[in-house]
């Protein structure tokens, strides 16, 4: 039946079914009620896109102009080559992003301190005038000028190709450039430890990995702190790929994590709860265990390891028992053994657990090791993921079917390669690490300069690197897509005192942002954007889609909300104001850009032209399994050298030592060429009963990171709080739901129990990316923000994050 038809024939039921409110005239009979208006009703595709890495597709459907349903990706017959890319519950929530009670709606100027979140309105006009006025200060100022301006880093907008931080970007490139950054907070450190053992200075996307199906021929699953079902979870990626390969294999699995993760959930056999931060402890053990069941080749390492033994040291290393292997035995400098029983007071795990893994990574064809990112955001991190790739080296069996390098799933992603809108280069050369950029403010870098010796700050024009130097310190901040100096940044209590300071040396903060986030409440000038459901752009899979690529044309559902504007045009209204609009813009509108930017795949792949593929939404692409990570490697370690000085995996780094010997330690520390276990600030080993309790941080199904922190279904569904072991909520006499404050040397959080055995004992856990609702320096913060806790000490390498190294005590509230 038509919708016309079902109306009338349901009004005309409705007064013979009725005893009064009908008149029964028959003047009144033969007249017909007006019919209700038919609802506009449209549909679309649009995507998630928020730096899980899957970036999901996701159908919206729009009622009058109003965003009323989302479904996820439906589209075919659902196979695993051919799968439907469902959302996860944060995708399915997006439309909460939307009509958020929160979100920025016009350009607003701060009247109270920074982090007070006191506002006013604004015109566009003069939102962009006082952008002009401050940047243009700066950028004169010799004191100052391009290098003292700083965008922290983003990943609010991760995958757009016309809208994000790389907008931003290409505006300041145009400007005079800004201070780079080098690193992650996600990486930084396992970036460094891959570099530095397999020559490549990414853990993604660095052709060394083994496609998760290769557990389907592994007789043996270590994960080392691996939980892709809560940080990835998209039903298209990894996480799915994850789950589909334990379900066709009858390998024993054995999860090492100090918290019983969604990853295990039944499908594992072994969980075994380290303390955090002992990795590279346990590894030590297991490799000394390996070495008593004679499960270790000597002559066959010789030709794909650099510092194994004696004789696969480099020469400047030889004849001072440097070797992995006598460091292993107690043959170094520090006569320690590093048996099971010696690794059993460090990690938690029982010496009969230690030796029973040893035995089974010895009998095992094709053990399959895998690690998660957790483990390096460590005091001790690089050495932490050095230590599991010499693991996998010293047990011989890598580039076999059913192994893994260890350095993360294989993504085929970016298979639909289509470039994003140029971001030009930056006049600026000089970089700092991305976790250290608070230091550039803290002190004054004319007096007492961050350096290459001390901060490994980077210049790639300079001489000699030794000498770089900055000594400008922060003018300006950036925030675009970011949430980092309000929330996801260490310290912040320390964060907003330097930024709320009268004297700080930051003048300038601006916030372009969907919502009044934390760091939205840092700024001097807020700037509303709209929502990806109010803007055409082009998404490609992500880091973690897995073996299926995609892309998407995502269609604008509705016109912009209240005065928010796209990323591309709030930054052709400030490059107009500075001279530079036509070279920003390149005589191009956003949606000229994307029908430019789709010529790529279209001509590449054979895609339909740009209007034709806006309306047949999602193209996926299965690339199917490849070889195992190491393969070619192995086959002919001469032939497919490794990209490091050797060619080969380096368990010793002579790199490393060249470049950190001059280094300016903090005392008592030191930057080892191998892999060691170290002691460290609030680590495992310290004694410490001020703050007897270890944190194992991780990422809670209800965010990412701390995008979606304001979706309320989702804080509904995965409520924050702190994870205690039953023992311990005894003799603190906690109880569920019971209000605990968790305190650190920085600061205070409060939030509910969770008692429950998932955490081993002397650990609690703490979801990371909950917005801190205290507006004071040193307010308890009710919103149970860990970064109110953690620490913005870097760690020695990388100098990278370290908020995983972290001691707390717990009280009633």
């Amino acid at each position: 039946m038509e919708r016309r038809s079902f109306l009338k024939s349901s009004a005309a039921l409705g007064c013979a079914a009725t005893i009064t409110g009908c008149k029964t005239s028959s003047d009144d009979a033969n007249v017909n009620p007006p019919e209700p208006p038919v609802p506009a009703v449209t549909t679309g595709w649009q995507a998630c896109f928020v730096n899980c890495g899957s970036n999901c597709p996701v159908k919206f459907t729009v009622v009058d102009g109003v965003v009323t349903q989302l479904e996820t990706d439906n589209v075919d017959i659902d196979s695993y080559e051919n799968r439907q890319i469902r959302a996860c519950p944060r995708g399915r929530s997006l439309r909460q992003r939307i009509y958020a009670d929160n979100r920025i709606k016009y350009p607003m100027k701060r009247v109270g301190p920074r982090g007070s979140g006191e506002y006013i309105q604004i015109s566009w006009q003069q939102a962009i005038a006082e952008i002009y006025e401050n940047l243009s200060e700066i950028y004169s100022d010799p004191e100052a000028g391009p290098e003292s301006i700083l965008f922290p880093v983003s990943s609010g907008t991760s995958g757009m190709k016309t809208s994000g931080t790389h907008i931003w970007k290409r505006l300041f490139h145009l400007l005079g450039g800004y201070l780079n950054i080098h690193g992650s907070y996600s990486t930084h450190q396992i970036d460094t430890a891959t570099l530095y053992t397999y020559g490549v200075g990414s853990v993604i996307l660095n052709g060394l990995e083994s496609s998760t199906q290769e557990i389907r021929n592994s007789d043996l699953v270590v994960c080392f702190g691996y939980n892709p079902q809560e940080t990835f979870m998209s039903g298209g990626g990894v996480a799915y790929e994850w789950s589909e390969a334990l379900s066709q294999t009858q390998a024993e699995v054995i999860m090492i994590d100090p918290r019983y993760t969604e990853s295990a959930g039944g499908k594992e056999n072994t969980w075994l709860p380290i303390l955090p931060g002992t990795d590279a402890a346990l590894v030590e053990a297991l490799i000394y265990e390996l070495i008593q069941l004679n499960a270790v080749d000597d002559a066959f390492l010789k030709g794909y390891v650099v510092g194994w033994t004696e004789d696969t040291l480099p020469d400047s290393a030889k004849g001072q028992q440097l070797s992995y292997k006598d460091y292993i035995l107690g043959n170094s400098s520090d006569n320690t053994v590093k048996d099971a029983q010696y690794a059993e007071a460090i990690t938690g795990i029982s010496q009969q657990q230690i030796k029973d893994l040893a035995s089974k990574l010895a009998n095992a064809s094709a053990p399959f090791i895998q690690m998660g990112w957790g483990l390096q955001r460590q005091a001790n991190g690089e050495n932490n993921a050095r230590a599991i790739y010499t693991l996998i080296a010293v047990l011989g069996k890598f580039g076999l079917p059913g192994t893994s390098s260890g350095v993360g799933a294989k993504n085929h992603t970016h298979a639909f390669v289509t470039p994003g809108i140029p971001s030009l280069k930056n006049p600026v050369t000089k970089s700092i690490p991305a976790f250290t950029w608070t230091d550039a403010i803290a002190n004054d870098l004319s007096k007492e300069p961050m350096t290459a010796l001390t901060h490994d700050v980077i210049d790639s024009s300079a001489a000699d690197p030794e000498q770089v130097k900055l000594d400008k310190n922060l003018r300006a901040i950036i925030v675009a897509g970011s949430n980092m100096p309000g929330s996801q940044h260490a310290d912040i209590n320390r964060t907003q005192q330097l930024l709320a300071d009268p004297n700080s040396s930051v003048k300038f903060v601006l916030v372009s942002e969907i919502y009044m986030t934390p760091s939205a409440k840092m700024a001097d000038i807020i700037l509303p954007e709209v929502t990806q459901f109010e803007t055409n752009d082009i998404v490609c899979d992500g880091w973690h889609s897995g073996d299926l690529a995609n892309i998407l044309i995502t269609q604008k559902a509705i016109e912009p909300m209240y005065e928010a504007k796209t990323t591309y045009d709030i930054c052709t209204m400030i490059a107009e104001r500075f001279g530079k609009g036509e070279q920003f813009t390149e005589g191009r509108t956003k949606e000229e850009w994307l029908k430019h930017l789709w010529a790529t795949p279209m001509n590449a792949l054979g895609l339909p032209d740009y209007d034709t593929a806006k309306t047949q939404g999602i193209f996926k692409h299965y690339n199917g399994s490849t070889p195992p990570g190491l393969q070619a490697f192995r086959q002919d370690p001469i032939a497919n050298k490794l990209n490091t000085p050797s060619g080969k995996i380096e368990i010793y780094s002579e790199s490393l030592v060249n470049k950190t010997k001059n280094w300016i330690l903090p005392e008592g520390e030191e930057i080892s060429a191998i892999p060691k276990f170290a002691n460290h600030w609030e680590g495992a080993t310290e004694d410490n009963t001020d703050y007897p309790f270890q944190v194992a941080s991780y990422h809670t199904k209800g965010r990412v990171h701390s995008s979606f922190h304001s979706h309320s279904m989702l804080r509904h569904a995965v409520q924050d709080c702190v994870w205690l072991n039953p023992i311990d909520a005894r003799e603190l006499q906690l109880s569920n739901k019971q209000l605990a404050k968790i305190a650190s040397p920085r600061g205070e959080i409060v939030l509910p129990v969770r008692i429950t055995s998932r955490v081993r004992p002397k650990v609690i856990a703490l979801s990371q990316g909950a917005w801190r609702t205290a507006t004071e320096v040193n307010e308890v913060d009710y919103g149970g923000s860990i970064n109110v806790l953690t620490s913005t000490r870097p760690s020695l390498i990388a100098k990278g994050c370290t908020s995983a190294t972290l001691r707390v005590k717990l009280t009633a509230a």
